[in-house]
């Protein structure tokens, strides 16, 4: 369990570099730095909700 909310955050941190390093070498393009915010956010969500799908299959496996 406490491996999975560290990966959790580790990826999650990881998309905000990403995002902070994208939007500093684009800066200009304010409307980039919107999309990027969208895509770190549907990614965020996405990986948030993969990590629950994995740790309910985990957990129907061992009840069964």
């Amino acid at each position: 369990m406490a491996r999975r909310s560290r990966a959790s955050w580790l990826s999650l941190a990881l998309w905000c570099v990403l995002y902070l390093v994208v939007s500093f070498v684009l800066r200009p393009a304010w409307l980039l730095d919107l999309a990027l915010l969208v895509v770190w956010a549907m990614g965020a969500t996405l990986l948030w909700n993969l990590d629950v799908l994995r740790a309910d299959g985990q957990e129907r496996r061992h009840e069964q």
